[in-house]
């Protein structure tokens, strides 16, 4: 520290004893003030006022959530009903020429 910081230092200590502040004070004082922030966060925290977490968002993400689950498991439960029933579909393909003439056939299965 240089001379001219040692003298500063010791004039506000000085101050400050004259107005009944001193090192404990100063921690108090600061306490107090964490405390407080640290109390307001929780507060905010727990009823969820911060704008991600508002309960009516969550309200709604947990519906989207639903709707899109529900959505999935229809669309899922479709395709394999749709699956099924054309896996039990066959057919027979005859083609003819200009006279009327099958020139092949053929027997398709899915």
């Amino acid at each position: 520290m240089t001379v001219e910081q040692i003298e500063l230092r010791k004039i506000l200590t000085q101050m400050l004893a004259d107005n009944g502040i001193n090192r404990e004070t100063l921690k108090d004082f600061v306490k107090e003030i964490i405390d407080e922030k640290v109390e307001k966060s929780i507060d905010r925290i727990i009823h969820e006022t911060s704008p991600g977490l508002s309960a009516d968002n969550v309200s709604k993400r947990i519906d989207r959530y639903i709707d899109s689950e529900i959505a999935s498991v229809v669309r899922a439960s479709v395709r394999e009903t749709v699956k099924s029933v054309f896996s039990r579909v066959s057919c027979d393909i005859h083609f003819y020429d200009e006279n009327g003439k099958n020139t092949r056939s053929r027997y398709t299965s899915d």
